[in-house]
């Protein structure tokens, strides 16, 4: 929702009645609205009565947050400033209580947000049900830095030794011979069996896209000791003022200005490369280098 500013009760309205398409569009079905608010929800208000006339309309939930140890969900902490104004509407079918939201206490959200969730009950989609085969495959990625290579090394030593070598095939001499291509896809299959085995027993996976470019060891520390300390300052009642919070807020900012230089260093560096290459004329490197920055690097396995 829109912040403060001289239309803001139209621009509520307008954002209203663009949710309130959706659901004349769509009628019959259960609804889940989340998002920042930009108000509080118990503070009489324009924005607060349109807010409460929607719901109303089409018998929504206007769902509390659930007892916390915060009760905010906006928080400037050099100012002093804390509010709730994230909230959540939904059908109140989906939600067993009024005060279904949980405030998430996560270490190493940076944001000046707190995340918050709800849990919803809905009914499995019987298997007549179209599926959707659109969405792109979320394949993970092998994270080496973290991987065991002296142990990756010994296992697929291993599982290549088992393999039989096509020797009939490579002692073949006949000229465009295509007689020994099940053969040899067996074994190009044999081989990417065992690269896959060794992997999953050595090297630890990671979701595409969580890792980013830039990212550099020194920032898994600093990451969790921010973690660690939300969780000290959390089991302690989350108090707003006191060392404990002071040390927080100290651990949160160097961590959060460490992104931004690790950040702006891998751009830097990257411009320094692709510069340098171009002033070699060293084609085939700028563009190696700029297919690795840029570019999908989702290879389909060849077949022979």
């Amino acid at each position: 929702m829109p912040f403060d500013n001289g239309d803001r009760l139209l621009r509520f309205e307008a954002v209203l009645g663009y949710m309130q398409g959706i659901v004349d569009k769509c009628l019959g079905y259960k609804f889940i609205f989340g998002g920042d608010f930009n108000l509080p929800k118990h503070i009489s208000s324009c924005e607060n009565v349109c807010v409460k006339n929607f719901c109303a309309n089409n018998n929504f939930l206007w769902a509390d947050v659930h007892s916390n140890n915060v009760s905010y969900t906006y928080h400037n902490d050099k100012l002093q400033c804390f509010s709730l104004i994230d909230h959540i509407l939904c059908s109140p079918e989906l939600v067993r209580t009024q005060d279904c939201v949980e405030i998430l206490l996560h270490g190493d959200n940076l944001s000046d947000h707190l995340a918050i969730s709800c849990a919803c009950s809905v009914s499995v989609l019987s298997s007549s049900s179209p599926k959707h085969t659109s969405l792109p495959s979320c394949t993970p990625k092998l994270n080496w830095d973290k991987g065991d290579i002296t142990a990756y090394h010994t296992v697929l030593s291993q599982s290549l030794s088992n393999i039989a070598l096509p020797t009939e095939a490579l002692l073949c001499s006949g000229k465009e011979c295509g007689g020994h291509h099940s053969c040899l896809q067996r074994y190009y299959s044999e081989i990417i069996t065992s690269l896959d085995i060794a992997a999953k027993q050595c090297i630890p996976t990671v979701k595409a896209g969580v890792r980013k470019h830039w990212w550099i060891p020194d920032l898994d520390e600093l990451k969790q000791q921010c973690i660690d300390i939300c969780n000290l300052w959390r089991d302690i009642g989350c108090p707003r003022n006191g060392l404990v919070n002071a040390e927080r807020l100290r651990c949160k900012y160097k961590y959060k200005q460490a992104i931004k230089d690790a950040a702006f260093n891998a751009e830097q560096s990257l411009n320094d490369e692709l510069f340098n290459h171009l002033c070699t004329k060293d084609n085939l490197s700028f563009w190696k280098a700029w297919r690795k920055r840029f570019c999908a690097n989702n290879v389909a396995q060849p077949q022979f």
